[in-house]
């Protein structure tokens, strides 16, 4: 397993951005606003296979 996939590497992140004082945070956290609140999430998954 990867450190950047363990639990742990994500909260320090989250603890990193937390302390920006970038301006662009606030359309994060209104993201994760707008998660929180949804009653119905949808996603696509892509993958890519090459053909030799």
């Amino acid at each position: 397993m990867v450190d950047a996939h363990h639990l742990e590497t994500y909260r320090d992140t989250a603890r990193f951005a937390d302390d920006l004082s970038d301006p662009r945070m606030d359309a994060v956290d209104e993201f994760w606003r707008e998660l929180d609140a949804a009653e119905v999430i949808e996603r696509t998954e892509y993958q890519a296979e090459r053909i030799e």
